[in-house]
């Protein structure tokens, strides 16, 4: 039974990771904005250096997998391990399949296309 939870807990987490990948990749980062957090630091990194945001994700969230080692549990600190392990690769991956889509081109040729006509 234990095993069902644990394997339940990796596969959210796993999801949650691809969600938020894909929200970041089409939303923030084709329009040029910032979330809050080391998100949003490797966001604003990422557009004035041009180095990938899910590796500067990762080498920023190093520090925090220590306090959260001495200061929460073990437990808590493997899961963000895997969570931000996951999401800095899910961040290049769909970064990169994305990257020929743009949803702002998608929403906004309709609107141009109509008023020029």
């Amino acid at each position: 039974m234990r095993i069902k939870i644990i394997f339940f807990e990796l596969c959210t987490i796993c999801f949650a990771c691809l969600l938020i990948a894909v929200g970041l990749n089409l939303f923030l980062a084709d329009a040029k904005l910032v979330s809050g957090g080391l998100t949003g630091i490797a966001l604003l990194i990422e557009y004035t250096t041009g180095i990938n945001s899910g590796i500067l994700y990762l080498i920023l969230n190093l520090p925090l997998f220590v306090l959260s080692y001495f200061k929460v549990s073990l437990k808590f600190t493997i899961y963000s391990i895997i969570g931000t392990v996951l999401l800095s690769v899910f961040l290049s991956f769909v970064g990169e399949i994305f990257s020929a889509y743009s949803l702002l081109t998608t929403v906004e040729t309709p609107f141009t296309a109509g008023a020029t006509t």
